[in-house]
């Protein structure tokens, strides 16, 4: 019963929050891809960069925790939805490592993605890999070339022996004070927290061929 469910985690588990803004949902920021080439030899250009990196709103962030080992893992059948970007976030564009990255505030459910945000209460900085379906006119038979379009479809958090194809690419929690964090939900986060909480348990599509940066 998901009500005794709640219940046991807010008489339980309350204490993991203590001095959080906001019990339920934590806010992050995440730099989910960038310019220039990267691990799968898949380069994307700054222009093709800043056309398409809108298509991250409104997308999920999904991790598949594993107990047995206290980590997430990377890219699998079975990994869940944990947060998004809100369709009302904004993407901007900011520089590390020499390379422009494609940015956004990100929204992460503490309720339901308990064990996946309490990692960040320990090491507050995770890689991420972008799941997108991407244009390549000329590519080679492996799949490598320059993407000339490419639309997100999921953001991973990524286990900490695992490698970004992207280097730089990340996830860290923000820490609001409370006027700040109450403006962000009140403002940006009401309808998108709705819609979360309806859908947690949708997985991704696995007919979709995705690239995976």
């Amino acid at each position: 019963n998901i009500m005794e469910n709640i219940k046991e985690f807010s008489l339980g588990d309350i204490e993991l929050f203590k001095g959080d803004d906001n019990v339920d949902f934590a806010i992050a920021e995440v730099y989910f891809l960038s310019s220039g080439n990267n691990a799968q030899n898949c380069p994307i250009s700054e222009e093709v960069l800043r056309r398409d990196a809108k298509s991250a709103l409104g997308k999920p962030i999904v991790a598949k925790f594993h107990k047995w080992k206290g980590d997430v893992g990377g890219h699998e059948a079975d990994e869940v939805i944990v947060g998004w970007i809100p369709e009302s976030s904004e993407i901007e564009f900011k520089e590390k490592d020499g390379k422009l990255f494609a940015v956004a505030k990100a929204v992460i459910s503490k309720l339901y993605g308990t064990d996946t945000y309490l990692l960040f209460k320990k090491d507050n900085l995770r890689s991420v890999s972008s799941e997108f379906s991407a244009y390549q006119p000329n590519a080679n038979e492996l799949g490598e070339g320059d993407v000339e379009g490419f639309a997100i479809r999921a953001v991973t958090i990524l286990g900490k022996t695992i490698a970004p194809a992207i280097e730089g690419a990340d996830i860290k929690m923000l820490k609001f004070s409370e006027k700040d964090a109450n403006d962000f939900y009140s403002s940006q986060a009401s309808n998108e927290l709705k819609r979360f909480a309806e859908s947690r348990k949708e997985k991704l599509g696995s007919k979709i061929k995705k690239k995976k940066l």
